[in-house]
């Protein structure tokens, strides 16, 4: 029979040791990481209800957290991680020309331009360096009316993914013996028609942010908010002005996340209604509720969708 030495004996005594820890830290392992899938369904006493008509969902089950899309713009479950989109962008906007000459000429006080190298610092040299295109041409601007529409301006020229694209308007009147003009430009609004022919919101007037450039007479600048912007031009005998408005930089092809709102408050409390404002306007919607059972090592998920018709 072989003897063990000593030695052997201590180094077995070890392995084994290491052995019954592991299958104990497993074990562990195991119940700590684990959560169960959660238990949770929901449904409406019924699934058509008007505009404007506040709607109760009923659960039951539980879940450590849910989440609410409510199927409307901006809040539908299905675009939830869409970050890009193609289509054909447009532009539209409402104008109001005051002042200056009454004479029947072509008025070219104001130009729409676009840009797509612009380096989008506003100073003269890097403006000039920039190609720019002079798309007056397809909108139609006041000619005394307060907030004549622009019409429908489409963009598609000018879609480049991922490339950041500069919508400016370049104001340019001379001395005379009357009043310089004064433009106004308000509803300013960037889209993408779709493929289903819906429209998505790129930009508009109350998130677009400016930059501002004179080149003559400084004394007279464009001025913005977030509900209009604005040059108004100087009185008679004022020198030759020159000014341009540039907007940020406006990705075409890119969009926001489509957002739900988190609906249990409290993570001890079951919740068992939610209760919902409305819808604003007639249509159909897929409403989603997405259950998450989550700790730090393991996620599990489950949603479930309703159908709500509102007329």
């Amino acid at each position: 029979m072989a003897i063990i030495s000593p030695a052997k004996k201590i180094h077995m005594k070890y392995i084994l040791s290491f052995l019954f820890l592991l299958i104990i830290f497993c074990s562990c392992k195991k119940s700590f990481t684990s959560v169960s899938d959660p238990s949770f369904d929901v449904f409406t006493d019924s699934t058509t209800y008007r505009v404007n008509q506040p709607i109760i969902f009923h659960f039951t089950g539980d879940a450590g957290t849910i989440g609410f899309f409510s199927g409307a713009p901006g809040s539908e479950y299905k675009y939830k991680n869409r970050t890009s989109i193609g289509g054909t962008p447009q532009m539209q906007f409402t104008s109001y020309r005051q002042f200056g000459a009454t004479a029947s000429v072509p008025d070219t006080t104001l130009k729409l331009m676009v840009s797509t190298d612009f380096k989008n610092t506003t100073d003269i040299e890097t403006v000039q360096a920039a190609t720019w295109s002079d798309i007056s041409g397809r909108a139609i601007f006041s000619k005394g009316a307060d907030n004549t529409a622009s019409g429908t301006i489409d963009l598609s020229d000018f879609n480049k993914i991922d490339t950041p694209v500069f919508i400016a308007f370049k104001y340019h009147d001379f001395k005379s013996a009357v009043s310089q003009r004064t433009w106004t430009i308000k509803n300013i609004l960037v889209q993408n028609k779709i493929a289903d022919n819906s429209l998505v919101t790129i930009a508009n007037s109350a998130v677009i942010s400016w930059g501002i450039l004179n080149v003559l007479n400084s004394a007279k600048l464009w001025t913005f908010s977030t509900a209009q912007i604005q040059m108004s031009g100087g009185a008679a005998a004022t020198d030759d002005n020159e000014d341009w408005i540039i907007s940020q930089p406006i990705y075409f092809n890119r969009i926001s996340r489509d957002l739900g709102v988190s609906i249990r408050i409290n993570p001890t409390a079951v919740l068992h209604d939610y209760s919902f404002a409305g819808y604003t306007v007639p249509g159909t919607y897929t409403v989603t509720f997405e259950a998450i059972n989550a700790n730090k090592w393991d996620n599990r998920k489950i949603v479930k969708e309703l159908t709500i018709t509102i007329n």
